[in-house]
Parts: C-alpha cells; structure tokens; sequence
C-alpha cells in the first residue's frame, strides 16, 4: 500500500508520466495509421495533388506536362505547386536530384503531419491550463473531433486526413506549436521558426496565424509589454513564407483568363464560394456557429486564463473577421489576390485557439453536480468515436445554453435569476435532451434528401454530419456509456458531498479520477483507431491499392489509364491518368490552356456550348458522367483515339463485365480493359492479383 501511494506521488507531481503516456499513445495512434499510409493514399480525394506526383511529373515532364491535374494544366501548374510548399518541393528535390523515391519522404511528411496535430494541441492547452493531463486528454479529444475542419470555406476532416501528405494540415500543427510559445513570452526564436515552417507548408495558414499573432504584438506593444522588433521579425517571417507562392504562381506561364471568365469559373470553387454548395454550406455554418456558441459561454470562465491568452483569443477573433470580410470583398470586387487568399478558412484558427476555453468548460460541467450538466457534457465526449465527420450536436448546445441562463449567466454576462426561473430552464433543458436522444436513435440523415428548411434543421441540431447515420447499435453504445460515465461522476461527486473539484482545468495538481478519466479515453481512443484501420482493410481500399500496383509492374511507363473516379493514381502506380469529366472551378489563377481540356471533352460528349454554359457546375458534370457511362465499346474506343489514352480502369460490374474488350486485370472491385489493342473480343487470360495481401 505504500508503495501504490509512493508511485501515485510520483505521477501526481512530476510531468514524466503525462509525457510517456502522450509519447506513447502518439506512438501507437501514428503506428497505426501509417501501417495502412499506402492504403489510405491510394484511395485519397487528394487525387494525386500529392508531392509523389509533383515528384514525378518534374522528373518525367516530357511524360506528364500534357496531362491535367483537375482543371490545371501540370506543365504551367507543376512550377508554381512545386514552389509553394515545401511538402512539394523537398520530394522533387531529392528525387530529381539524389534520386530518392518520393514516397518514403511523403510518409515522413505525413507522419510530422499528424503528430503536430497533437503537439500543438498538447502545447496550446497545457500553456494556457497549466495542467498537462487536460492537455493530454484535450489531444485526443481534438483529434476524434477534427476542429481544425470547423470554417466556412473548407469545412469537414475526419481521420482519413490526419496522416495524408496534406499541408494544411501540418501547417496548423505547427502553427499552434508557434502560438503556444509566442504565449509563452519565451522561446521567441522556436516560435518563429514553427511559425515559418507553418508558412512554408502553406502560405496561407502561416499567413492567418502570423496575422493573429501580429496583433496581439501590436497590443501588447501599445501597452509596453513587448518589443517592436518581435513585430519586425514576425514581418520578415510573413514576407518569406508568401513570396515563393507569389512569385511563381505571378510568373506561371501561359495566356491569363479574362477577369470576368475567371471570376466565373472562381464561383464555381466551394472554398471561394461556399455558400452555393449544399452538399457542405449546409453542414459547415451550423457547427461553426455551435462551436463559437460554446466560446461565448466559456467565457464567462475567462477568469481562470492569463491575460496574455484572453488578449490573443481577441486578437484571433479581430484577425478572423477581417480576413473573413476580406474574401467577401474580393469576390464582391473582383480581387483575385483577396479571393485566392480564402480568409474564411481562417476561422479554423479561432475554432482551434478557442480549445481551451471549449475544452474547460466541458469539464467544469463534467465535473459540476448537476445531472443535466454532467449528461450532457459526457455526450460531448462520447459522440466523436462514432466516427465519420463529427461535429457538435446542436440541441446539446441549447440545452447548456438554457442551463446557463437559468443560473444567471449567459458567457460574459452576469444577471440576477430567481429559483422558479432556474426550475423552468432545467425542465426546458430535460425535454430538450430526451427529444435529441429519441431524434438521435431513429436518425435517417440524408445530405441528398429534398426535405422542408424545417426538417432540415432539426436534422443539422440531432446529428450534423455529412457522412452516413452511425448504426442504431453505435448510437444505443453511446448513449449508454455516457449515461453510465454521468452516474459514476455523480456517485463519486456525492460521495464527496460537494467537495470542490474543480481543479480539473487549472493549476499544476491532478486527481485520480482525472488520470483514471485521462487512461480510459486513451485507451479506446486507440481501440476506435484499430478499428477504424480494420474497416478499411474489409473495403474496396485493397482492391484500388492492388489495381495501382498492377498497373505499376505491368504496363508500359507512358501507359495512360482513364481513370472514371478520383484517387491519388499516379502516387502509387507511376503511371499517368486521364479523368473524363471537366473541371472549371479555377483557384488562384486561370488560364486559356486550361479550357482547352474542357472544350475538347464537351465537344466530343456532344454538348452545345450553349448548354455548357447554362448548367456550368456540378450539373453540367453529372451531365458529362452520364454521357461517360452510356459508353460502349465502340465509344471507348473513341475516347481513346481522341485522348489517347491506353487503359479503361473501372469497377467490376456486370455492364462492365459485359464489354467487349480485352480484359487485362481483374480483382474483387475493379477491372482493367485493353483500349490500344484492335482486337474486340476478351482475352482468354487475364492476371488476377489476390488483394488480402496489398499493402502489408
């Protein structure tokens, strides 16, 4: 017994054990994700916008400088991708070069990536709490719940991005990393270079952090608490990280669009013009607006954080709603820097700084006494590991709303309450829970339903995601773990007959129930990750990875695959891919090359340019893929002397089965036909490649 209390000091004292414990289960989590990175990237909506790519198509441009990436053409895009990023950059480096392969590189990029996530995180709360076990449990809160997806113009991530070769995200990581130190008022240097790390990835996170971070300089600098050359340096910083992307994409061959074609075309990208896209809009602000909701109420609690973070939460706000409002007016002016800028990403930066105050005031009601509370609060962090892309529950957000009302407070705002008027808040929350949870256990979400605005919305507040409802097992599992962890909390809270607890968010001490709490959630917070893996390997993922590597070893280096679904093809296979349906939602920068592909698939679909014009966007490329599918083999065979592609990959079924041309490869899922050979009829022999082994 004695030494079960020694070894409980020891934890409870030092910082060791939390650092082993995050060493360790990032270990794990990373482990787990990059055993299956060849997987997860074959299969990927980067569709080869990947450094593997921009690697090979600089090493073999005579190969890929006439392909399209999109709507891009490679040998005008690839200079300007190549610069902006040093995720690009540093592949094609080393493999034009050294020759060194570009995928070992890109996994060690996607590992940083991931891992920075949740130091970042870690950083940021431990700074701000002063209590590394909330930190600890925050990482891996944050990393189930993807606030880092919560903005208007790129909204949604879920696990399938967090160890991807994705900039963005590796940026934010970093980022936050640069923030928590800035915070610090030390480490001035480190915090630089994270934040120009940050800025090379990409230049526009490290913009819209070292924006927020200026401003805070700028005050604490009115009020004699920082040098005036921590600005200055923070401007040589933001001027490095900009200048490579400005100088390449400014000087990107090719003849420029006409102002009004490329605005055109810039209405038609979500992430400049989110609001004209349901398939997400209509997820996107109902979480954003939750989860600020949340910071308002938090702030009530503002008391418990430094001034250094209450100012820098204001200045990220500050520097949010002017990069936001900057977007607007560039696409209301016709700016194509301030579009191409997408400020309304930015919010992401906010969502992210504001963990703290979100995270604490969780755990104040966790820890509160109070039924309602603490049930809700354990819905919180129970929800995301029903996966997909989780965002906040509306109702639940009502309902702390309604709690918080009836107790005189509403965020910063005090006001007197009367016990009748607390007793009505506290029936109103009760019914508003029970109608989310019988909501929420009959669930039939569907993004492409057309029901009524009301309808809608009482979908968005029960369960606000763009994937598929969760199973009415995982729902009931749920539903019933945070119910049981509600009773446990209130066992021990009246067992404690109202003991102050509350030092769960600040100060150095930690409890047993905070480090039992902390263990447990690591714990199936891994077990919701090797799960997540083993789905994959049961889905057509295998299959896709086995096709990529088949055409790798079996076809010709200048084998061109038409390719009728967007995956990261080249990245894998090394061979080059033909997708047939256009693309005009321009970013940054249009040109007359890049029409040309679009002219020539609509000319040989027989669409009018009339028409074109008219169903411009998403309808006139459902128009495209219908005319794609009504192909035969006569029509493929068109499209390949037309585009001069060489392979049809596709997925087995039996219209396509049915073709008659020759048959190469074959497995589960896919198949992939002949389209340069004259004869017309299948192949007696064809490879089939067992997948249960791809990917190991």
């Amino acid at each position: 017994m004695i030494h079960a209390k020694r070894l409980w000091t020891l934890l409870s004292s030092r910082d060791t054990a939390v650092y082993l414990v995050l060493a360790g289960v990032l270990a794990a989590y990373s482990f787990i994700h990059l055993q299956d990175f060849h997987l997860r990237l074959s299969n990927h909506h980067l569709s080869d916008d990947t450094p593997i790519f921009y690697a090979y198509a600089s090493k073999y441009p005579e190969r890929f400088n006439n392909d399209y990436l999109g709507s891009y053409l490679v040998r005008i895009w690839r200079p300007a991708a190549v610069a902006a990023s040093i995720q690009n950059w540093v592949p094609t480096l080393l493999y034009t070069q050294f020759d060194i392969e570009p995928f070992p590189v890109t996994k060690c990029f996607a590992l940083l990536h991931g891992v920075g996530l949740g130091l970042g995180v870690f950083l940021l709360v431990s700074v701000v709490s002063e209590n590394k076990i909330v930190a600890l449990l925050a990482v891996f809160f944050a990393y189930l719940a993807y606030p880092w997806g919560l903005n208007l113009a790129n909204y949604g991530f879920d696990s399938k991005w967090t160890f991807m070769p994705y900039a963005a995200n590796g940026a934010i990581g970093s980022a936050l990393i640069g923030i928590a130190l800035a915070l610090t008022d030390r480490h001035w240097v480190w915090s630089y270079l994270f934040l120009l790390y940050a800025g090379l990835l990409h230049p526009m996170i490290g913009l819209f952090a070292t924006t927020a971070i200026g401003l805070y300089f700028l005050w604490r600098f009115s009020a004699h608490k920082a040098s005036i050359w921590r600005i200055v340096f923070l401007g040589f910083v933001t001027v490095i990280v900009l200048a490579p992307g400005m100088i390449a994409t400014s000087t990107m061959a090719g003849t420029p669009l006409a102002k009004n074609e490329l605005f055109t075309g810039m209405r038609l990208n979500q992430h400049h013009w989110p609001w004209c896209f349901n398939f997400r809009w209509q997820y996107a602000w109902p979480a954003v607006i939750q989860w600020n909701v949340l910071s308002f109420l938090s702030w009530r609690r503002r008391v418990h954080f430094s001034e250094k973070y209450c100012q820098f939460w204001i200045s990220t706000l500050v520097a949010v709603a002017f990069l936001s409002v900057s977007q607007l007016v560039g696409m209301l002016l016709e700016i194509p820097l301030l579009v191409g800028a997408t400020g309304l990403r930015s919010i992401s930066l906010l969502s992210l700084v504001s963990i703290p105050l979100v995270f604490g005031y969780l755990l104040d009601n966790l820890q509160s006494g109070h039924p309602l509370r603490m049930l809700t609060a354990a819905f919180f962090f129970t929800l995301p590991f029903l996966g997909g892309e989780y965002v906040l529950i509306g109702y639940l957000t009502i309902v702390f709303c309604a709690l918080d009302l009836g107790e005189g407070h509403f965020g910063p705002f005090h006001f007197s309450s009367s016990p009748p008027a607390r007793n009505v808040c506290n029936v109103l929350s009760g019914i508003v829970i029970l109608l989310w949870i019988t909501s929420f256990l009959q669930a039939t979400n569907d993004p492409a339903s057309e029901a009524s605005l009301l309808t809608q919305l009482h979908s968005n507040l029960t369960w606000n995601a763009m994937q598929s409802n969760p199973d009415a097992t995982s729902r009931q599992t749920v539903l019933i773990v945070a119910a049981s962890i509600c009773a446990l909390l209130l066992l021990c809270h009246w067992r404690s007959r109202g003991a102050p607890t509350a030092v769960l968010l600040h100060g150095a001490r930690s409890t047993p129930l905070l480090w039992t709490m902390s263990l447990l959630y690591c714990f199936f917070f891994l077990l919701n990750a090797r799960a997540e893996s083993d789905t994959i390997h049961k889905s057509r993922v295998p299959d896709m990875l086995a096709v990529q590597l088949w055409a790798r070893d079996h076809s010709a280096v200048d084998a061109l695959f038409l390719t009728p679904f967007r995956c990261s093809w080249t990245s894998s296979s090394k061979r080059r891919f033909f997708y047939p349906i256009s693309f005009e939602d321009y970013a940054y920068r249009g040109m007359e090359e890049f029409k040309e592909h679009r002219n020539r698939l609509l000319a040989f679909y027989g669409i009018p340019k009339h028409i074109a014009i008219r169903h411009r966007g998403q309808t006139l490329k459902r128009i495209e893929k219908r005319k794609f599918e009504d192909l035969d083999e006569t029509g493929l065979r068109r499209f390949a002397q037309e585009f001069g592609v060489t392979h049809f990959v596709t997925w087995k079924s039996p219209r396509t089965l049915s073709l008659k041309l020759p048959l190469l490869y074959e497995n589960d899922s896919l198949v992939v036909f002949d389209l340069k050979s004259g004869t017309s009829e299948t192949t007696s022999h064809h490879e089939r490649i067992d997948s249960d082994h791809v990917g190991d």
